[in-house]
């Protein structure tokens, strides 16, 4: 019958797709967060308070 053995080469060549799918997914990730960010960043409609720190007239002189 068939054997099922599988040869050094497949097996590498298995780890190398593996190993590049994972890093072009990851890197697709980054970029589409970075995407996403940027497209908040843009379109941020909510009012920015920015608070202001006092300072003494005692501390200035």
């Amino acid at each position: 019958m068939g054997q099922n053995k599988k040869s050094p080469i497949n097996i590498g060549l298995w780890k190398l797709r593996k190993f590049a799918s994972i890093l072009i997914s990851a890197y697709m990730i980054g970029i589409s967060n970075v995407v996403l960010e940027e497209d908040r960043m843009i379109q941020d409609t909510t009012p920015q308070i920015e608070q202001q720190e006092l300072q003494n007239n005692e501390d200035i002189t």
